[in-house]
């Protein structure tokens, strides 16, 4: 007999599945081992390859970071990030070959200036992050002065000289602005790295000197009050005063002003000291540094 007549659809070949792509990764990162889709109907695996056991610091994304003053500078990096997030790792590995005496390109180098920012702006490109998403994270992040404030500052820090009130007024203008102190402090670098005289340099430092010791003195104001101020006076059986004990204090705590400050006065004394000074230049910086030590 002939064999039944099925239909031509009978003998058709299901569908193919499509191969399964796994999803762009962050700069630099294998992708991780997922099981394909199976299809319908189909017992489900018994064993999933897991994603390899990387440090937990591998995976947390760069910190955020101010973008270099040098406007010039932040235009590379801008372009070398959006170029590096699209074409991979390997396009930021060619790039540093062949510029790497380029000095345009040092924010590719360890420690290069504006490094900490592209490794921050490429990871969050490659996130899937906007460019106006990034820029409003940054004023978040570091808060500026008004345009007027701002150049206040840049008339203060143009007419600074070694008299106690140029110094006095570029203090009380920064105390007043603590909550910008990130973009003070990367404003004041930038400055201290274009001047080239050592007094003019020095007369910089010794504002920050008078940031750093009201910081201070705030700090220890701020814990006298909380351990309970100064001791009251005692007397004796006879009514005669006896001097109380000494108060053991603990370290008076450093507050956020004065440790951003202290990172950043650390690299102007370490390029300062590179200057070749004479011995009463080196006296000078000596002095100011036994005070911090104090």
């Amino acid at each position: 007999q002939p064999p039944p007549a099925y239909p031509p659809q009978y003998y058709q070949q299901p569908p193919a599945q499509p191969h399964y792509q796994p999803p762009p990764q962050p700069h630099g990162l294998p992708p991780p081992q997922y099981a394909p889709p199976q299809p319908p109907g189909a017992p489900p695996p018994q064993h999933y390859a897991a994603p390899p056991a990387y440090p937990a610091a591998h995976w947390a994304p760069p910190e955020i970071s101010l973008p270099p003053l040098d406007l010039e500078l932040r235009n590379t990096i801008d372009k070398t990030a959006a170029y590096v997030a699209r074409n991979g790792v390997k396009f930021e590995e060619m790039i540093r070959t062949r510029e790497g005496a380029n000095p345009k390109f040092i924010f590719l180098q360890d420690e290069g200036e504006g490094g900490a920012y592209y490794k921050w702006r490429c990871y969050m490109l490659q996130s899937g992050a906007q460019e106006e998403t990034l820029e409003q994270q940054l004023l978040v992040a570091f808060p500026q002065p008004l345009q007027e404030e701002v150049q206040e500052l840049n008339n203060l820090v143009a007419e600074l000289s070694g008299s106690k009130e140029s110094i006095r007024a570029l203090k009380t203008w920064i105390m007043a602005h603590e909550d910008c102190i990130d973009w003070i402090v990367h404003r004041m670098v930038a400055r201290f790295k274009v001047i080239e005289d050592f007094t003019a340099r020095l007369h910089l430092v010794y504002g920050i000197n008078d940031v750093l010791h009201t910081c201070l003195k705030k700090a220890k104001e701020a814990q006298d009050k909380a351990e309970g101020g100064q001791p009251e006076a005692a007397v004796d059986a006879a009514g005669a005063p006896v001097a109380p004990a000494p108060v053991q204090r603990g370290p008076v705590p450093i507050d956020g002003t004065r440790a951003k400050m202290l990172v950043y006065v650390a690299r102007m004394m370490a390029m300062m000291g590179r200057q070749g000074l004479d011995e009463e230049s080196r006296g000078k910086l000596l002095k100011v540094t036994n005070l911090w030590r104090e």
